[in-house]
């Protein structure tokens, strides 16, 4: 069995063992030093031999299983795709009959002042002319209860005649500013909790006070009055 031959006979014994020893995971490199020179049962060419027999028959089988794990896995691929599409479509579906952008848009909005600078927009134009017991001209608002109350300039922030005080509502806040011997105030009159403490700078277009919705003005049914 050592010595060289042209025509390397095919030994069907070797040839299951070969089969066996793959099906057990071996490596071919293993087998062929297991059968060599480990036991020495088989020469070098005669396990050559069954090697190239068994690669050969289990070459088209090998080339089906290439394809179809190609196949398979571009399947997998556009399965993938179709799966995000359709999840992507049932969001943009959702958030498309949902109120919740519009309600957290609606949101963001009630959080900045709008033309008449210490309201929000969609409360500027509501303001109604009247003129009060102490003689001075006002603008009346019937607000809903949290509103936010901006600065409408930068200056010192103030708010006295605490009412209900053990709740921190109170009735009346102002912001004053001195500008060249000029003093300018914005005065207002409502139920609110203070957002700044009193006595403090504020920049303009910073909230300041939420209304609390009760009315200062039941003649008018007005929670919030500016100074004129």
């Amino acid at each position: 069995m050592n010595g060289k031959q042209k025509n390397v006979s095919i030994d069907p014994e070797l040839l299951s063992l070969v089969k066996d020893k793959r099906k057990e995971g071996w490596n071919d490199g293993r087998i062929r030093e297991w059968l060599t020179k480990e036991h020495s049962l088989y020469s070098g060419e005669q396990v050559s031999k069954i090697f190239s027999v068994l690669n050969k028959s289990e070459e088209p089988q090998r080339k089906k299983a290439v394809k179809e794990k190609k196949i398979r896995e571009k399947s997998y691929k556009i399965e993938k795709i179709v799966f995000l599409l359709l999840i992507t479509a049932v969001a943009v579906f959702f958030v498309a009959i949902s109120p919740l952008p519009q309600a957290v848009g609606a949101y963001l909005l009630e959080q900045q002042p709008g033309s008449c600078a210490y309201l929000n927009n969609r409360y500027c134009g509501r303001g109604i002319k009247i003129k009060e017991a102490d003689g001075h001209d006002y603008l009346s608002f019937s607000l809903p209860s949290g509103s936010l109350v901006f600065a409408p300039f930068t200056g010192v922030y103030a708010y006295d005649y605490p009412d209900y005080a053990s709740r921190g509502i109170y009735t009346m806040g102002n912001i004053t500013v001195v500008s060249n011997n000029t003093t300018t105030t914005f005065e207002f009159y409502s139920y609110f909790q203070p957002i700044v403490s009193s006595s403090t700078i504020v920049t303009k277009g910073e909230p300041i006070a939420i209304v609390k919705g009760a009315a200062v003005d039941e003649a008018n049914n007005s929670n919030f009055l500016v100074r004129e």
